[in-house]
């Protein structure tokens, strides 16, 4: 068993439970003392999770600029891409001869 850091104490002191003094005061000592360090721990990496999170959030923001422009350029280049193709289809449509059947009356 680990005994770092525990305090032998024996059952009876002779001091009324909870008083704050002898072995119950020592023991709760240590529990305000490992609370402390439990919580400066917790808040240390809270705040890196923080700045972590900030990061992330910058970087994500960054890239999804980038991926809308992206997006944008290529929806630009694609309608006049098609623009283009309509205007060609429309002139050959428009130099094809046209031809009426004749109206003769049987």
């Amino acid at each position: 068993m680990h005994d770092e850091g525990l305090i032998s104490c024996p059952k009876r002191t002779g001091l009324p439970r909870g008083d704050g003094r002898g072995c119950l005061g020592a023991r709760v000592q240590m529990a305000e003392a490992a609370k402390y360090e439990a919580e400066r721990s917790f808040e240390e990496c809270s705040d890196v999770a923080r700045e972590e999170i900030k990061r992330f959030h910058r970087v994500r923001s960054t890239e999804l600029k980038t991926a809308i422009g992206q997006y944008a350029e290529t929806q630009v280049k694609l309608a006049r891409d098609t623009y283009a193709m309509v205007t060609q289809a429309l002139a050959s449509f428009s130099q094809l001869p046209i031809h009426f059947p004749s109206q003769n009356s049987s």
